[in-house]
């Protein structure tokens, strides 16, 4: 869901508290924060140059 820019699943990620954490969520946590950038109260892709 993040992928495709929804802000709820890249704020619960990138913010959010893991309570129980998988190699795959560690892995979904890190793409989220590298590619997601938050300005206020919306994430811009990082890779598109538009921030």
């Amino acid at each position: 869901m993040f992928r495709r820019g929804n802000s709820l699943a890249i704020s619960a990620l990138a913010e959010g508290i893991p309570i129980k954490i998988s190699k795959r969520v560690k892995e979904l946590i890190n793409q989220a924060k590298h590619y997601y950038v938050r300005r206020g109260s919306i994430w811009i892709d990082k890779r598109y140059k538009t921030y």
